[in-house]
């Protein structure tokens, strides 16, 4: 069986995407972000009355 060379660029993403996730989920447990990177002094916390699907910056660790 050979490999998939119309694709390989997509699986290689797709591996590399996953070891990161491995990594990072071995650093540590989920964490908040800390308040200076929150810019808490700048913007304020809100909470929308109809939540949206959302892309989010945490922490695993000591690991942004």
């Amino acid at each position: 069986m050979g490999t998939n060379k119309r694709y390989a660029a997509a699986v290689d993403h797709r591996m590399d995407t996953r070891i990161l996730e491995r990594i990072a989920a071995e650093a540590g447990p989920l964490q908040s972000l800390s308040s200076a990177e929150l810019r808490l002094d700048v913007e304020p916390v809100t909470i929308d009355p109809r939540p949206k699907p959302a892309t989010a910056w945490v922490r695993f660790g000591a690991t942004p």
